[in-house]
């Protein structure tokens, strides 16, 4: 999970790079003139101290033409690692071993106490998995529930594992093994599951993002040039903008998806509509200069 350190070092890349744009500029602190600074970057601070804040470009200024470029690039995943959150509690407490009509259901807290989930508990779904030829080696078993992040518990145990050259076919095949493997076991439950795609080198995948990038920010560029009648100067100064796509990085042939669930950046509830891929997205911010 990104440190409060992190995030403030990346928001003044973030900064530093619209400011060396001509995107950046300084105006008042104080509130009663905030609102002037942003529709008048001339506006005069009666305040000896001053803050950043965005705004066009100055009319008086050097005339240029600044816009963002945004860029993506997919490739298929070399390597998947899934994971199985299992709960002992089915989602509705009510439907809980209760031999009663719902309305006649006693409260919650005098349902039976749920029975643990141990890693015996979790076999059937190992043996499910190495009857598709799957190592048990290669299957992790937690029987603690899943910390991610500070305040948020997940899950009452897991089970996770990578494969190798995932196709859709083949991690739906694994994900419907595990489910048949509980489907009538009233004592643990599959309550999520995640996949996380990665590859093993980026170095082609982000020289294709910036590329498309970087033709994004010139089509946007030629055509405010085509409108106001303008010519572009090359070459144009360019700054990478830090936030989009930046904080998740799908490079690595060891993934760890506990981390991108906690952090919100990779591993994510599957989709069977997902396609096994890797996709990377760059932007940047690119001024040219009028002739």
């Amino acid at each position: 999970m990104l440190k409060i350190q992190q995030l403030i070092e990346v928001t003044s890349r973030y900064l530093g790079a619209l400011s060396a744009v001509g995107m950046l500029g300084v105006g008042a602190t104080t509130p009663a003139i905030a609102a002037s600074a942003l529709a008048s970057p001339a506006a005069e601070s009666s305040s000896d101290t001053a803050i950043a804040q965005l705004f066009y470009p100055p009319a008086d200024g050097p005339r240029i033409v600044a816009v963002t470029g945004q860029g993506r690039a997919s490739v298929t995943a070399d390597t998947a690692q899934l994971l199985f959150a299992f709960t002992n509690q089915d989602s509705d407490p009510y439907d809980y071993a209760i031999p009663y009509p719902a309305e006649e259901a006693p409260p919650p807290e005098t349902l039976p106490e749920p029975v643990p989930i141990t890693r015996d508990s979790l076999q059937a779904a190992v043996a499910a998995l190495t009857a598709l030829g799957i190592s048990a080696e290669d299957i992790e078993i937690v029987t603690d529930p899943l910390e991610l992040g500070r305040y948020r518990v997940f899950g009452d145990a897991s089970l996770s594992l990578d494969i190798r050259q995932p196709t859709p076919e083949r991690v739906a095949e694994i994900q419907e093994a595990v489910g048949n493997a509980f489907s009538n076991n009233p004592n643990v439950f599959v309550q999520d599951f995640y996949v996380q795609y990665a590859i093993d080198s980026c170095e082609t995948l982000e020289n294709e993002a910036y590329a498309s990038a970087i033709a994004d920010a010139r089509l946007r560029a030629d055509a405010i040039a085509a409108a106001t009648g303008v010519e572009l100067a090359d070459p144009p100064s360019v700054a990478e903008l830090p936030f989009f796509g930046r904080f998740y990085s799908p490079c690595s042939s060891e993934p760890n998806i506990v981390d991108q669930i906690s952090g919100g950046f990779g591993g994510r509830s599957y989709s069977s509509q997902s396609e096994s891929e890797v996709v990377i997205y760059r932007e940047v911010a690119v001024t040219y200069r009028i002739r």
